[in-house]
């Protein structure tokens, strides 16, 4: 994680770091070129820029733009924000060329922080001018990403951790068990056809696919929320889905059944992840037929990621 700098340890006069880029090749203004999806020939084919009377194929000011806005925000990283960009381009880059970028802090003003920004060839020119305006946190606002955990007390007793949190019953029918195995073209006729379910000795008729489970499920089809404050929490959300399923079984599931199911929270944790803060919500469906008899146990794990160091409103 990038060492933050906080508004309290700028001055006017202090430098920018430098970023130096190159040398700069064709194959990069290509990639570029295809990136922006700008494929004016002069950047990359010798030819062309020699039709038209330049030194070689030129850098693309967009580029430069680019470089420079990445200066600026690795160094206002991770908390600090870019809030307005300006380039001029003064004189032409070539493919070949090594490119140095800076700037120096000119103005404070309340919590803006205004930037000079330049971009020189390896003889020392000025190519490119511009200016930009960051803002920076205050160090007294400041937590420690380190220090910051996303579980609270309320968020267990929302869950009603450890125990049942909700109980709904499910009227299984024959055309709901085909609907589901329509779903992903699976024509075992085991899920569809109950004249073959007999002669194979199905004798309760019809039974629904391994997978079923997905469909008996309060917390995915939200007739169970007590975890809605994930999209509350004070942090920017940078992914998250389902983690894993973990389904073991004791009776199939035939259609006429009716399926209750209870739903219990069994933990809640954190991890880091790549994408930033993970948090785990992971919980037990058991599953219970019309005569009480035990059908199954599903296990299931939702996962969240957070960027702890961005406040939501970045």
């Amino acid at each position: 994680m990038p060492e933050q700098i906080f508004f309290e340890d700028v001055t006017v006069g202090m430098a920018l770091p430098t970023l130096t880029r190159g040398p700069i090749s064709i194959t990069d203004l290509v990639k570029f070129s295809a990136a922006t999806n700008d494929w004016t020939a002069f950047h990359f084919d010798e030819r062309a820029a020699r039709e038209r009377n330049l030194p070689g194929p030129l850098i693309h000011g967009p580029l430069k733009a680019a470089i420079l806005g990445q200066l600026l925000s690795d160094w206002v990283a991770p908390r600090g924000r870019l809030e307005r960009l300006k380039c001029e381009y003064r004189r032409m880059d070539v493919a070949g060329d090594m490119l140095t970028f800076g700037g120096t802090v000119t103005a404070i003003v309340e919590r803006a922080v205004e930037c000079e920004i330049w971009s020189r060839n390896r003889r020392g020119e000025t190519t490119t001018t511009g200016n930009a305006t960051v803002t920076l946190p205050l160090r007294a606002d400041y937590k420690d990403p380190r220090d910051i955990s996303l579980i609270t007390e309320e968020m267990r007793k929302d869950l009603c951790l450890g125990s049942v949190a909700g109980t709904f019953t499910y009227q299984v029918e024959a055309a709901w068990i085909g609907r589901f195995a329509d779903a992903f073209l699976d024509a075992n006729p085991l899920w569809h056809d109950a004249a073959y379910a007999a002669e194979e000795g199905r004798f309760g008729g019809i039974s629904a696919s391994p997978t079923f489970f997905a469909a008996l499920d309060p917390v995915e089809t939200k007739e169970l929320l007590l975890d809605d404050w994930v999209d509350h929490l004070p942090y920017k959300n940078t992914g998250g889905g389902n983690a894993f399923n973990e389904v073991e079984y004791f009776l199939p599931v035939r259609a006429g059944d009716r399926i209750t199911v209870e739903v219990t929270y069994t933990d809640i944790f954190e991890r880091e992840g790549r994408s930033g803060r993970l948090l785990f919500r992971i919980r037990e469906n058991v599953l219970r037929n019309q005569d009480g008899a035990l059908v199954a146990k599903v296990r299931n794990g939702h996962v969240r990621s957070y960027d702890v160091s961005m406040p939501r409103e970045h």
